[in-house]
């Protein structure tokens, strides 16, 4: 989670958009919003690398900046997961 990172929200659609560009998890990745304090703004979606990943919002409001969270599978093993992706709180085509 990188709370330096955030993204306006510009619209009144209610999906966020994820679009990884690295995964080193075997067993995946999923994604979503957060607000600054870590409250959910988003469910979880499973990433796809490659393509854009859609998660449905949960409140999320116009003119508010949101953050991303990732995770891993629970039965990942090791810490040597890492991810690069970018992230819109607007759907993005």
């Amino acid at each position: 989670m990188n709370l330096s990172k955030g993204n306006k929200k510009t619209s009144t659609d209610i999906y966020a958009s994820f679009v990884p560009t690295k995964m080193t998890a075997l067993l995946g990745n999923s994604a979503r919003l957060i607000t600054k304090s870590q409250n959910l703004a988003s469910d979880w979606v499973a990433l796809s690398s490659g393509k854009v990943n859609y998660a449905l919002e949960r409140g999320c409001k116009k003119g508010t900046t949101y953050y991303s969270a990732v995770k891993s599978n629970t039965i990942e093993w090791g810490n040597n997961n890492d991810v690069t992706m970018d992230f819109s709180a607007d759907k993005v085509l």
